[in-house]
């Protein structure tokens, strides 16, 4: 109704951080909740003796994933996230193709297909971690774009007309509320995690087993020791560097336990922290 990107940035964010983690990938159980205490790990619903409200509306979350990746008004359309997804207009006679592998890479592609020629506003939005880097091409050709959160493309479309927008994605720090010292690091949208192993983690111990829990506690057993971070002076990634071989996992260099961090919607079977005490 407002048409404020920073909703769909808010989307985006729940979306990539706060769901796609929380289904088991071995059996599709869902998560009763997420630990963010650091030096725990994920614990999952079981079929029969753990099936809580979460996991009904764990598994709706899933059912949801195509919900708000466009809108329109009586102007065009609001390209809010970037899926690989179909949309049909049928008032306009057009469809639109988005194909993508984003956050894997950093660019995703539109394309047009309408039987007559027809006048629309493409509007494309310029994320929050993005900041003013992001860059689009019609039919191959940079464009210069308005528009600040929204990048608008007003213009008669074509049959096979493509838009290839990239979005340049760079390692940042987030601060927990109320403590400066206690840091998340991100990249673009994605929220990452360090992988701290999974010593003395049981199946048991990852499953939220109601018949197994002691005084009804999930978490069952005590977290793992987290190393703090000496951030040294100049950008994260002089001392966060990308691994070889290992799409958007990181390194950090230097420290005095050096740790890998993860995207922590792929982080499962093993401890993590998502929040750092760190230092200059």
């Amino acid at each position: 109704m407002t048409a404020d990107a920073t909703l769909a940035d808010y989307y985006e964010r729940a979306l990539l951080n706060g769901i796609l983690g929380t289904m088991n990938p071995e059996d599709g159980m869902t998560m009763y909740y997420v630990p963010l205490a650091s030096g725990y790990w994920k614990i999952f619903s079981l079929p029969r003796r753990s099936f809580w409200c979460c996991t009904g509306s764990g598994a709706e979350s899933f059912s949801k994933l195509g919900d708000s990746i466009y809108f329109h008004d009586a102007y065009g359309i609001y390209v809010n996230l970037f899926a690989p997804s179909e949309v049909e207009w049928p008032e306009k006679r057009l469809r639109l193709r988005q194909e993508t592998e984003f956050p894997l890479k950093n660019v995703t592609r539109l394309t047009i297909h309408t039987d007559a020629p027809v006048k629309m506003a493409l509007k494309i939005r310029s994320p929050h971690w993005a900041g003013s880097g992001v860059r689009i091409q019609v039919n191959g050709q940079p464009q210069a774009i308005d528009g600040e959160r929204y990048l608008t493309i007003d213009r008669v479309w074509h049959d096979g007309d493509s838009v290839e927008v990239t979005l340049p994605m760079q390692l940042r720090t987030e601060q927990l509320p109320g403590d400066p010292a206690m840091q998340a690091f991100c990249y673009g949208p994605l929220v990452l995690a360090g992988e701290l192993g999974s010593a003395g983690l049981t199946k048991d111990r990852m499953q939220g087993d109601p018949l197994n829990a002691r005084g009804g506690k999930f978490l069952r057993g005590e977290p793992a020791p987290v190393p703090e971070l000496r951030m040294p002076p100049g950008s994260l990634d002089e001392w966060i560097k990308p691994m070889p071989g290992r799409a958007l996992s990181f390194q950090t260099i230097g420290q005095q336990r050096d740790v890998t961090m993860i995207p922590f919607n792929q982080l499962f079977g093993q401890r993590y922290a998502v929040y750092w005490r760190t230092h200059t």
